[in-house]
């Protein structure tokens, strides 16, 4: 009938009656069997279709099985399935795969001694040949087996399009041999042009090459590629039963897709224990850079609909329309049982498959303005060197989730011009099982007059700053407006008032923005600019800043018009010497003349 996908024939007959088998069914195990199965060849997409899979575009397949003997004892005369001109669906934008012109899959039964057979073949020259024979009689059915896999130029496209999940997906060219003899495997496989779906998070594995190479005592992989915009080099043994597993990886500017584009640079070791489809290991985490890219802005739709769109009903609208008003609830009864609050249902959290101790060593981190102090405002620049004591512990299930702490051993945070020194031994990010940590940093600013100093508590996503001075007298909107980049004079009549402050933080968050546009074409990638209004403790000024080492950074500020106080151009350097001493030397000319002076800062809290 039309719709119907066929499946050939089934003719069967077992030797036994409706009565033997509705008073003895365990008797139908030793009776007589005869069968056999044929398709003769047909068109191979509805006949996948009926399993899921829609991948082919083009094929025929074709079945002929034959059984007899018992169905407790089967003999399988034969068992041959045949597929012809397979094509599957290039990938969006990708070339299109070559086609199996010819897939044979035989297997035999014969008083147990059993056998499977493959050969296959691609347009493209691709060869691929199997064969499998064991003895089901046998005490272990493994050590009586042989067998040998060789693949020459197969395309991996046609095969995966037919594998579960992300592996329908797989890409490459696969080449090798292994054999099979006396329950242990031999060879080697490799595989050029690699590519496979790896995580959303990170991406596809692209351009990769692996190596399998396989003795009686061991799994030996070397894998290289390209991961997440960057590069990874992998190397790892497991013996043959594969329950435990040694590893060591060179990740390259591998960056983490979403809000905001994270690299990680660093050498990986592992060492994994997988059983009952769990995995449980300790890893090592060595030279870890890590840099945190803005946030990626993106503009939202128009919410209105264009003007060429016809709905339907053939009416052109230009606007959406609007969803019903809801009618109000009618009051309920005044002796009426109050109604029970919706609950959601929580579905119960599925274990986590994936439990990893992470050693973290020495790591540097790098955020050019995509750290927020003052929420919803990314225009902090950190710069820190972190370690974990303890190290971290990860689960990874349903959801991730991280516990640990990592202690930060030296850093800075450039704050709207400004270089705030983050206090060690005091300073810290804390994981309670979420991936947005909580923050303990301290830092502070050294000004002529006092030292500003802001306690960073809260989330990553949601940081709220504390202000404090070691000089007393000043209120909390001057703090606050020091810390907008205000100043504080020598008397208190010439401090930066509020309003002035606010300004010339905006004025600064601006010019950063700018500035950013300008390093796309900038030869010499600047870290920081930061311009302010004039206000009554410091004329008009702009600033651009430059990290030219892990210890040294650059700024030059240049004013139109200075106080007599102020310097026309002013050169700034800072070398930080260790965790708690900073060489600061400034000198600049104009206002006055010419100036120079250098300053040792040195903090250690207690």
């Amino acid at each position: 009938e039309e719709g119907n996908v066929p499946l050939g024939t089934l003719d069967a007959t077992l030797a036994t009656t409706m009565a033997q088998w509705l008073t003895a069914p365990r008797s139908a195990l030793g009776a007589a069997l005869s069968a056999r199965w044929v398709l003769p060849e047909t068109a191979a997409i509805p006949v996948l279709a009926i399993f899921g899979r829609k991948e082919l575009i083009g094929g025929t397949l074709a079945i002929d099985a034959e059984v007899h003997g018992t169905p407790l004892a089967p003999i399988v005369d034969h068992a041959d399935l045949t597929a012809r001109k397979l094509a599957v669906a290039p990938p969006l934008g990708g070339r299109a795969p070559p086609t199996f012109e010819e897939l044979a899959v035989s297997a035999r039964l014969v008083d147990g001694a059993a056998s499977v057979t493959v050969r296959g073949r691609e347009s493209g020259g691709g060869a691929l040949d199997a064969k499998l024979d064991t003895s089901l009689a046998a005490d272990s059915v493994v050590a009586a087996a042989t067998g040998v896999l060789s693949a020459r130029q197969v395309d991996l496209a046609p095969i995966a399009a037919l594998l579960p999940g992300r592996f329908s997906a797989a890409a490459g060219s696969l080449d090798g041999r292994l054999a099979l003899a006396g329950g242990k495997v031999s060879g080697g496989l490799t595989v050029t042009g690699g590519a496979l779906p790896i995580a959303p998070v990170i991406g596809t594995l692209h351009d990769a090459t692996a190596k399998l190479s396989i003795t009686d005592r061991i799994l030996h992989v070397d894998l290289t590629g390209g991961l997440g915009g960057g590069a990874i080099q992998l190397t790892a043994d497991a013996p043959p039963d594969l329950a435990t597993a040694n590893a060591h990886a060179s990740l390259t500017k591998v960056a983490l897709l979403g809000a905001r584009r994270t690299e990680i640079s660093a050498e990986v070791g592992a060492k994994l224990k997988l059983a009952g489809g769990q995995v449980d290991g300790d890893l090592v985490l060595t030279r870890v850079r890590i840099h945190v890219a803005q946030r990626a802005g993106v503009p939202l739709l128009e919410v209105s609909a264009p003007d060429d769109l016809l709905l339907p009903g053939g009416a052109q609208r230009t606007q959406l329309a609007a969803a019903p008003p809801i009618a109000p609830a009618k009051p309920a009864a005044a002796n009426a049982p109050a109604a029970p609050a919706d609950k959601p249902i929580d579905a119960p959290p599925k274990p986590s498959v994936i439990n990893l101790h992470v050693a973290l060593g020495a790591t540097a981190l790098s955020a050019p303005d995509a750290v927020q102090i003052i929420p919803g405002v990314d225009v902090a620049t950190v710069h820190a060197t972190a370690h974990s004591e303890r190290g971290l512990d990860v689960a990874i299930g349903d959801t991730v989730a991280v516990v640990g702490r990592i202690e930060i051993d030296s850093g800075d945070v450039d704050f709207l011009g400004r270089r705030y020194l983050i206090t060690p031994s005091t300073s810290a990010v804390a994981f309670d099982g979420s991936v947005d940590p909580l923050l303990l940093i301290q830092m502070s600013y050294a000004f002529p007059a006092m030292t500003l100093t802001a306690d960073v508590r809260g989330r990553v996503s949601a940081p709220d700053p504390h202000l404090s001075a070691d000089v007393v007298g000043y209120s909390d909107d001057q703090l606050f407006a020091f810390f907008l980049g205000g100043s504080p004079g020598n008397d208190p009549g010439t401090d930066t008032s509020t309003n002035d402050a606010v300004t010339a933080a905006l004025a600064k968050v601006a010019s950063g923005a700018i500035g950013r546009q300008f390093n796309k074409i900038l030869p010499v990638k600047i870290d920081s600019v930061a311009c302010a209004p004039g206000t009554t403790a410091a004329s008009k000024s702009c600033t651009v800043g430059k990290q030219l080492s892990r210890r040294l950074y650059l700024y030059y500020s240049t004013r139109p018009t200075p106080l007599p106080n102020e310097a026309t151009n002013e050169v700034q350097l800072q070398y930080r010497l260790n965790n708690t001493t900073l060489i600061d030397v400034t000198g600049g000319n104009g206002g006055d003349g010419q100036h120079a002076s250098a300053d040792v800062l040195s903090r250690h809290p207690w």
